[in-house]
């Protein structure tokens, strides 16, 4: 069991210092902005319907709202990058939040990342 511990705290770090995101890049720094988004609130919304499903809603809202901003501005090449960087800051996200529910967050490091990475994405947004 002790190797699993060490995998979830490599993972956790590579997660924190946003390390599979580095390699996948957008050439706009707004699109990647926003498909980093999108991509956390896909994530988020994924753990929500687990453990609270009413909360699901407003990031599925929120997650719908980035896609269309995305889909509004993005060529065809720059869609389909910001749809592989989506995925990414989702799959980056989800381990993030799987660290900060199910692995052990001393200090609770993991959620305060997670929180503000949420509410960096809620302050682009008028109302957010």
């Amino acid at each position: 069991m002790g190797g699993l511990k060490t995998l979830a705290g490599a993972v956790s770090c590579v997660v924190l210092a946003g390390g599979p995101l580095a390699a996948t890049t957008v050439a706009r720094p707004d699109l990647t902005l926003l498909a980093d988004c999108a991509g956390r609130f896909s994530a988020l919304r994924e753990v929500q319907w687990m453990f609270d499903g009413p909360a699901s809603e407003r990031s599925t809202a929120e997650m719908e709202h980035f896609a269309a901003m995305i889909e509004a501005i993005a060529t065809g090449d720059e869609a389909r990058a910001a749809l592989h960087r989506r995925v990414a800051a989702k799959a980056a996200f989800r381990g993030l939040l799987a660290q900060v529910r199910f692995g052990s967050d001393p200090g609770g490091r993991a959620a305060r990342r997670a929180e503000e990475l949420i509410a960096g994405c809620r302050a682009l947004v008028p109302g957010g």
